[in-house]
């Protein structure tokens, strides 16, 4: 009995030691992902800092331009030697993000992969968030009231049946309407977040094509134009070459257009035409938009 109490009394202090180690090696196997911005606007490039501290002898993988970032788009990315100390390694990667989502608060969580001899095991970064600013201020919910001091004496007593009597009303007419004018309730709802996303990337647009030649403007301006004129063809315009946009889309006025938006994205060209093709950009773009609207009116 002397000795078993013994052995508890040695074992325990060793068993508090060991789980203290497990859980600070749970701790580092933690990886961290963070925005170094609090918020971004439509297009605007952001960097993401990616870090994750492990054993040497571990094999780390980042995640490369395969990855899905939704709601976000990969840009660049920035690979950071490893750095070793007291028995751990550190590796940094920078992702430049961007998004043209209309979203207030947009997350997003990072996985690194670690090959194991079993197979691969994945482990993702805590959820980090960013806040959407918007371009366009908004308008007053309600305006001033002017203030009656007249007094008006009115009944004390509530008449209860003709309450129900018209809220069974309201309730049968808002019924009634589903019924009838669904469709064209649907239809406005989305015709009205159409026009919501059209003013939205007009005001972006326009911001970024004051300063074309302004480092990183004309690019971001292009694939702005892409992503939003893809959405409303229905087409990965994105991930188009000018080659593949002109074959898509035939037109020599909007061929000329890219090109010469590639040149100054390239060659750090500038001229007056510059500027013109963006125009020509926001005028296709305005002509989709119109095509939609029509397709939406005639379903």
């Amino acid at each position: 009995m002397t000795f078993n109490c013994a052995m508890k009394s040695i074992l325990y202090p060793i068993l508090c030691f060991l789980m203290l180690l497990s859980n600070m090696e749970l701790q580092a196997q933690a990886p961290q992902g963070n925005f170094v911005e609090d918020s971004i606007a439509v297009g605007i490039p952001v960097d993401f800092v990616l870090t994750y501290s492990h054993d040497p002898a571990l094999q780390v993988l980042f995640p490369d331009s395969t990855h899905n970032y939704a709601p976000f788009e990969l840009l660049d990315k920035k690979y950071f030697p490893t750095i070793t100390a007291e028995g751990q390694s550190r590796d940094s990667v920078i992702y430049t993000l961007t998004s043209f989502e209309l979203e207030e608060i947009q997350k997003i969580s990072l996985p690194i992969s670690i090959a194991e001899e079993t197979g691969t095991k994945v482990i993702y970064a805590p959820t980090d968030s960013i806040y959407m600013v918007p371009m366009l201020e908004a308008l007053p919910d309600s305006v001033p009231l002017l203030t009656n001091t007249t007094m008006l004496l009115i009944s004390t007593q509530f008449n209860y049946p003709v309450l129900l009597m018209i809220l069974g009303g309201v309730m049968a007419v808002l019924l009634v309407a589903l019924l009838l004018f669904g469709k064209r309730i649907r239809r406005y709802y989305r015709l009205k977040r159409l026009d919501k996303k059209h003013l939205s990337f007009g005001a972006t647009f326009d911001q970024l094509v004051k300063e074309p030649n302004k480092k990183g403007n004309a690019e971001q301006a292009l694939l702005l134009w892409k992503h939003y004129s893809g959405e409303l063809l229905a087409q990965p315009l994105a991930s188009y070459t000018t080659r593949e946009i002109k074959k898509l889309i035939p037109g020599e006025a909007l061929n000329q257009s890219l090109k010469l938006i590639d040149k100054a994205i390239y060659a750090g060209f500038d001229s007056e035409q510059l500027r013109e093709s963006f125009g020509l950009l926001k005028t296709q773009a305005a002509e989709y938009y119109q095509k939609k609207v029509e397709e939406i009116k005639n379903e």
